[in-house]
This record gives structure tokens, C-alpha cells and sequence, in this order.
């Protein structure tokens, strides 16, 4: 469900309140180029190799992939509206988010045992989408980050999203297989996508291009 954002507006006159009214709007202010930053979970924000599980398999804690705490802290200060779509247990994202005291920098988890569907299935990347009101026609303005090259990368561009292949280990398949799975971009730190988040958020020609020739070649 998308939840419109609120705008208060105040007129004052001589110093006093004298109308007080809220408006729903669709829409945030599109000072971006990039409306959204959706993020897997495992090897992309924690570091899978430090998951600390009960016996449900639902991770209690986890270290960061180094950097990735100040990455995410500077996008939401920057204005940036953030999203997990992670394939987890119910309470993983928020138990690991909520240690590091990140989970209040994320405007909604789409989380595959909640959804009821796991990537690469739309519903996973729409689910988030919808929360943050993006728009079908907005989609090629939203980035992908994950390391998962069948499940991140395949979902992202079956909807036309930009894909970034998180290529930090080695732990999943990183040679891809059909097209689906081929990603945008490929950055192998956080140093890496802060920089390249960069220059796509930057509103350039060339990232216009960029765009246009996505959309075209899915």
C-alpha cells in the first residue's frame, strides 16, 4: 500500500496560528535522479560469514560489511529513500539493522517470509516499490545493490530497474548465466558504490543516456 507523504501548511498573521491544514500528495520532491535505493540483506549490508542464528535460523546478529553503515547513514541524510529486499526469516533484517542502529534509515523491508514470494519474483522488488510510491513509469530511476546474480540482479532488470552486483566475495555465483542476470554495474566495495551511486545520481546527459539505452535493450 502506498502511504502518501504528508505536507503540513501553516498561515500565520501577526504571529498567530491561524489555519492549520495537512494534504496528502503522491509524490516526494524529485530533487534525485535516483528515487530509490533498494538493498539486499546478506553480503551486501552484513557479512554472511559472522551470522550469529538461533535455532529457527533467524540471525540475532551480524557483523557490517566494512563501510556500508556510513554509506547508508550519508544516502538518507542526502534525502535518499532506502528499501531491503532481502530473502530472510521475519526478524533477521530488523535484528542485525536494529543492533547497528541502522533500521530507522530505511523507509521499508520487503522481506520474502512476509511477502510470501522470494527474489526473483516482482512481487519482492514491487512490494518495496509500491511502499515508497515509485511510479511503473520511475522504475529505470531505482538501483538494485545485491551479490545475488540469479535472485538480485535477474529481478532487478526483469522490471527495469538498474542493477548493481555487489561482487564482495566469493560466496555466490558470480559468472552469470543469461542475460537476467547480467548487471548493470558491478562495484567489488563500498568505496566502489559510493562512487558510482554518485555519478547515476548526478543529472547528466549521459546519465539520460544511459537510461534510454537500458530501457531499449530489455
Amino acid at each position: 500500500m502506498c502511504i502518501a507523504r504528508r505536507e503540513t501548511t501553516i498561515t500565520v498573521w501577526t504571529g498567530t496560528v491561524t489555519s492549520f491544514t495537512e494534504k496528502q500528495t503522491g509524490t516526494m520532491p524529485d530533487t534525485h535522479t535516483l528515487l530509490a535505493l533498494c538493498f539486499d540483506l546478506g553480503d551486501t549490508i552484513m557479512d554472511e560469514g559472522t551470522e550469529l542464528k538461533d535455532a529457527s535460523g533467524t540471525t540475532l546478529e551480524a557483523d557490517l560489511i566494512p563501510g556500508m553503515a556510513d554509506l547508508l547513514r550519508e544516502l538518507k541524510a542526502h534525502g535518499h529513500r532506502l528499501a531491503i529486499v532481502a530473502d530472510s526469516r521475519p526478524d533477521t533484517p530488523q535484528n542485525v539493522l536494529r543492533r547497528h542502529g541502522l533500521l530507522g534509515l530505511f523507509d521499508t523491508l520487503s522481506i520474502s517470509e512476509v511477502v510470501g514470494v522470494s527474489k526473483p519474483e516482482p512481487q519482492m522488488f514491487t512490494s518495496a516499490l509500491d511502499a515508497m510510491c515509485i511510479p511503473v513509469s520511475d522504475y529505470n530511476r531505482v538501483v538494485m545493490v545485491g551479490n545475488n546474480l540469479e535472485r538480485d540482479i535477474a529481478g532487478a532488470n526483469r522490471l527495469g530497474l538498474t542493477s548493481i552486483f555487489f561482487h564482495w566475495n566469493e560466496r555466490r555465483g558470480t559468472t552469470s548465466e543469461t542475460e537476467d542476470e547480467t548487471p548493470d554495474y558491478t562495484v567489488q566495495s563500498t568505496q566502489e558504490l559510493r562512487a558510482l551511486l554518485a555519478d547515476l545520481d548526478q543529472p547528466s546527459p549521459s546519465s539520460g543516456l544511459r537510461q534510454a539505452a537500458k530501457t531499449l535493450g530489455r
